[in-house]
Formats: C-alpha cells, sequence, structure tokens
C-alpha cells in the first residue's frame, strides 16, 4: 500500500498512509494506525492502540488491553471496555 509501515513479526499494514507496529498487529483500511500485540484497525482513520485492541468503525478509537471500538467515531478506553454504537464512548 501507498506510504504504509509495518514494523513487528507478522505486523501488516495494507491501507494507504497506514501504521502497523507490534506483533501481529494490522492497519488495514486507509489512514488506520494500529500499536501493540495482536491490535487491529480496520475501520477508516481508525486507531487501535494497546494489546488486543480492535478499532472496526470508521474514525474510531480504542485504548487499553482488550479494548473494542466498532461504532463509527466511537472511543473505548480502558481494559476490556467495549463501544458499539456510533459516537459512543466506553471508559474503564
Amino acid at each position: 500500500a501507498v506510504y504504509s509501515t509495518a514494523n513487528g513479526s507478522e505486523a501488516l499494514a495494507s491501507g494507504a498512509q497506514s501504521l502497523a507496529s507490534g506483533f501481529r498487529s494490522a492497519a488495514s483500511a486507509d489512514g488506520t494506525t494500529a500499536v501493540g500485540g495482536y491490535s487491529e484497525a480496520s475501520g477508516r482513520l481508525g486507531s487501535a492502540l494497546g494489546y488486543g485492541t480492535i478499532a472496526s468503525g470508521a474514525n474510531s478509537t480504542a485504548t487499553g488491553v482488550f479494548a473494542t471500538a466498532s461504532g463509527a467515531s466511537a472511543v473505548a478506553m480502558g481494559d476490556s471496555s467495549e463501544a458499539s454504537g456510533d459516537e459512543s464512548v466506553a471508559i474503564g
């Protein structure tokens, strides 16, 4: 992909201008960032930061351990938090 960076064992950056850093991290949509082991950013402009985090909604952000942000513009912060509705926020 154009201007993508993958750093780490089995890291994959397949979206344009995406960044994947960490063991088995994946940044698969345009403008995504996945940092940390097993992190996955698949929503456009999504950010998954931390171990086992998933940001699958467009413009979503997931930080912590096993945090999941699946709604558009959703934010999940903290261990095992989940924000699944559009523009939803989950903390803790």
